[in-house]
């Protein structure tokens, strides 16, 4: 505490401006009481709290480690809060199992990937996988990665479209016959 000498004007407290015969001084400056002075403290940047002393990070000022721990940034999977994490595409993980959740699943046995076999807008965990929604061939029923579509059905070779090209034209001769046999069975019943 400083006094005022007689023969000076006296100070202005720094902060309400009152006239002072005592003084508390701090950082060159002027406080009529200690209510006035702790106004000049810094400011929790949480909870705008004046604080004598303070923990600081990244040029900002908390008044406790709970304020500090406030500011830490948050998972974008959990929320939680975290002082070290990692970053993939701009956002913030707490643990790899947070970051798992976001990779694809497969679209055939549904297990979370980090590594996959993609087709088309689908994603999948291994070529078993990936070969399980192969269609199959109308006639031998064997799985396909390329195939001959003919009348809207799949075939895997020019030998299983005759087949099939045989198959219709035996058919097709089969009820022919059967329609001319009623035919002529309706005819001599008439």
């Amino acid at each position: 505490m400083a006094f005022f000498k007689k023969n000076n004007t006296p100070p202005s407290c720094n902060v309400c401006g009152s006239s002072m015969q005592q003084w508390i001084e701090s950082e060159r400056k002027k406080y009529c009481s200690d209510t006035c002075l702790k106004t000049s403290y810094p400011k929790c940047c949480i909870c705008n709290i004046p604080m004598k002393q303070w923990t600081e990070s990244e040029r900002k000022k908390y008044c406790s480690d709970a304020c500090l721990k406030t500011s830490y940034p948050k998972c974008c999977i959990c929320s939680t809060q975290m002082k070290q994490w990692s970053t993939s595409n701009g956002k913030k993980y707490c643990s790899k199992a947070c970051f798992q959740t976001t990779w694809p699943t497969c679209k055939v046995c549904h297990v979370k990937m980090n590594k996959w076999v993609e087709s088309g807008n689908y994603k999948y965990c291994s070529d078993t996988c990936y070969e399980a929604t192969w269609p199959k061939c109308k006639i031998c029923k064997e799985k396909m990665n390329k195939w001959f579509i003919v009348n809207d059905n799949k075939y895997c070779s020019d030998k299983c479209i005759l087949t099939q090209n045989t198959h219709e034209v035996l058919a097709n001769k089969i009820q022919e016959e059967l329609a001319a046999e009623n035919y002529i069975e309706l005819n001599l019943l008439s």
